[in-house]
């Protein structure tokens, strides 16, 4: 028994009617209002990215162009019926009348002089004679020239498909004279349904998120995207699943490559790097890398940008934007640098430090300068465990009246990270409250819940119940003197100097 040879997906699953081409509706409508009226141009340009469908297209509209049906009195038409002779001897690419022109091999002047001069002939059995001249800038400017008079004013009986990839080396005299179509990328939520659709004719079981992975790496190219598939169902044995679609292409799952994004963005450089190591072993470049989370950051924007629900609810938009320039400035690095994997640790290393930065606003409005050993990767932001700190930090921070104010009024009522509600046996002005919460927040990265609680209008300050930080200190310090007058030492100073006081003096740490 004869086995017939194998035909790769590409080939095999070429598209054989409109129908079948994907993700170009604009192009099928166009054509179709053209045919249905006779408005038919005589020459065509075909343009976008490889695999996008520019020849296929050329070839459909020939067979459609020369269709006449399967009774043999049918008109040209854009759903040709496979049956007709014409459609037969194009389907197998034998017709005589259907002249497949590939300027890439033949670009001179003599070639195209010995196309134009067929011109002049009628079809020998079709209704058009149809030159489809693939890769069309590659041709010379001489055969350009050649070309040009043929194609302003060709026989009725002809016509010109022209497919490339790269428009901007055609002559606009050439452009200027064709209907121009640009076949835009196939974009994957399409490409994956079509690929699935191969997957059934063959009897194969697929997952979903593995077409889509598959879809994706072809970069718009159904051509791409078929050639891929097929690649992927030899590996997995007649089965396509997503872990054998990620090591085929050495991709990253988008919550690895998030959890990665968060270690970086909470400075923890050792399993940051951990992860890289990890991804590159299982077939990750680091260009790869980069560019996943580039892709992270770009959602998490838009995110931000149009109040989605947010993914990461801490992370700000200058931060993600001083992280998109740094990754874009690595990403180049790792492209046109030697060796990509240290490449690759060096802005992971940078990128944690950055995330520790305080924002430039904050940096700007501190008058105390910040040096570079104070930037440390994965240290915690300050907190306070107590109201006392809160006053300490605001006479470091040049804040005295402040923190006088509150250490002889305030009554503390509740106290915890991030919540501070007080009374204040004197009046406290919504500046100073401003001022209070405004501190807290730069000092410990956090918003603050900052209440003053005020007494009733006909209630007089001094019926505040509690203890001011001051009185807790006149306690303490009374509590000393008592003290140290029991003290044997002090009682024979005093003997010894009538009219002698205590006094109690609280030194800082830096001053002991």
């Amino acid at each position: 028994m004869t086995t017939a040879p194998y035909q790769v997906f590409a080939r095999k699953y070429r598209p054989k009617t409109f129908s079948e081409l994907v993700g170009q509706e604009v192009l099928v409508k166009t054509l179709e209002g053209s045919l249905s009226s006779g408005r038919i141009p005589h020459a065509f340009l075909m343009t976008g990215i490889r695999g996008t469908g520019k020849t296929t297209t050329a070839r459909l509209l020939a067979r459609g162009l020369n269709c006449v049906g399967a009774d043999g009195a049918g008109g040209s038409t854009l759903s040709p019926c496979g049956l007709c002779q014409h459609c037969l001897s194009a389907l197998q690419e034998r017709h005589l009348d259907i002249i497949e022109f590939d300027a890439a091999s033949r670009t001179g002047v003599d070639d195209m002089r010995e196309l134009i001069d067929s011109v002049a002939y009628r079809p020998v059995s079709a209704r058009y004679k149809v030159y489809i001249i693939d890769e069309v800038h590659m041709l010379s400017k001489s055969a350009f020239n050649a070309l040009l008079k043929t194609l302003e004013e060709p026989p009725e009986h002809v016509k010109f498909f022209f497919a490339t990839t790269d428009p901007q080396k055609i002559p606009v005299t050439i452009l200027s004279r064709c209907w121009r179509f640009d076949l835009k990328p196939i974009a994957p939520e399409v490409l994956a349904p079509f690929l699935k659709g191969i997957l059934e004719q063959e009897g194969i079981t697929s997952e979903d998120e593995a077409l889509l992975l598959l879809a994706d790496a072809a970069e718009g190219s159904a051509r791409d995207a078929v050639s891929l598939l097929d690649q992927a169902v030899n590996l997995g044995q007649g089965t396509v699943t997503t872990p054998t679609v990620e090591r085929m292409l050495g991709r990253l799952r988008p919550q690895a490559l998030l959890t990665l994004l968060q270690d970086l963005l909470q400075g923890n450089i050792q399993d940051s790097l951990a992860k890289s190591r990890n991804f590159q072993a299982h077939g990750a470049s680091p260009l790869m890398i980069v560019e996943g989370l580039l892709d992270w950051i770009h959602t998490l924007s838009l995110e931000k940008a149009l109040d989605k629900p947010l993914t990461i609810s801490t992370i700000t938009v200058p931060l993600l934007g001083r992280l998109w320039q740094l990754l874009l400035k690595g990403r180049t690095e790792i492209k046109d640098g030697p060796e990509s994997t240290p490449l690759l640790e060096m802005l992971f290393i940078r990128v944690c430090y950055l995330s520790n930065m305080p924002p430039l606003d904050v940096l700007l409005k501190s008058e105390t300068p910040m040096k570079t050993q104070d930037i440390v990767p994965n240290r915690a932001p300050p907190m306070p465990a107590s109201f006392e700190e809160v006053i300490a930090s605001l006479d470091s921070h040049k804040e005295a009246l402040l923190a006088t104010e509150l250490r002889q009024g305030a009554v503390v009522e509740k106290f915890a990270p991030g919540i501070l509600y007080f009374r204040c046996k004197h009046p406290f002005a919504e500046t100073s409250l401003t001022k209070l919460r405004t501190h807290l927040k730069n000092w410990t990265g956090m918003p603050w819940d900052v209440q003053y609680i005020a007494n009733a209008p006909d209630a007089p300050a001094t019926e505040v119940q509690g203890e001011t930080l001051e009185d807790k200190e006149i306690k303490q310090w009374a509590e000393e003197k008592s003290l140290a007058r029991k003290d044997p030492l002090t009682q024979s100073i005093l003997e010894a100097f009538p009219g002698a006081e205590i006094q109690t003096v609280h030194l800082k740490s830096e001053e002991i």
